[in-house]
């Protein structure tokens, strides 16, 4: 599908692809994986390959830094099942423009926040991701940050966390404890589950 997206864009544009092959698909044959195989042949018989460009896998930090620098991200996501990408989360924090499947892993993420730097595209339609792709290019990149957090937040999010593993307290005001003293209070309340009791125990590994 991106392959022939590209190939509606001017030739200036370029397609920078980033991550590997799924370790699921690894084969012990040492066979090339079918669907890697096909694309190859394909950017090499559309004459593209002067566009195409195979990134790897980054790291994290190598990652975002990609994300912040490019024009536009396409996540073309397909349907399987999935219902969250921590890769959009990243994507639409860090990138001026992102364009999105109608997939329904974006879905409930969408509902929380509402980006000023997205916009969706039906599932497999080359024509519409084309055509947003040059009409993004040409709006002004939004300001930061992208995202309006202003109804559900990190904090929210900790505190019904916390409440799901046991806080046994009222809850706290929106400035009242940083995020990870939430958490914490949740393990450490009377009561508190050994769900709760392994999060304080792997929080006190990441910070002794």
């Amino acid at each position: 599908m991106l392959l022939e997206a590209i190939r509606l864009l001017p030739p200036h544009y370029k397609l920078l692809i980033f991550g590997r092959q799924h370790p699921q698909t690894l084969k012990t044959d040492g066979k090339v994986d079918e669907y890697l195989q096909k694309v190859q042949v394909k950017v090499m018989e559309k004459d593209i390959n002067d566009r195409v460009f195979f990134m790897g896998e980054l790291g994290h930090a190598d990652f975002q830094a990609a994300a912040g620098s490019v024009d536009v991200v396409w996540l073309p996501y397909y349907e399987n099942g999935q219902d969250g990408s921590g890769i959009a989360s990243i994507c639409l924090e860090l990138a001026p423009r992102v364009l999105c499947s109608t997939s329904f892993a974006f879905d409930e993420l969408f509902r929380l926040i509402r980006y000023k730097n997205a916009e969706r595209f039906d599932i497999g339609n080359v024509l519409e991701l084309a055509k947003k792709t040059e009409m993004l290019m040409r709006r002004e990149v939004p300001s930061k940050p992208y995202g309006d957090d202003s109804t559900y937040t990190l904090r929210s999010q900790a505190l019904m966390y916390a409440k799901s593993i046991g806080w046994r307290g009222p809850m706290p005001a929106h400035d009242e404890a940083p995020i990870g003293a939430l958490v914490k209070g949740a393990a450490c309340g009377e009561g508190s589950s050994p769900r709760a009791r392994l999060w304080l125990a792997l929080d006190r590994l990441a910070h002794p």
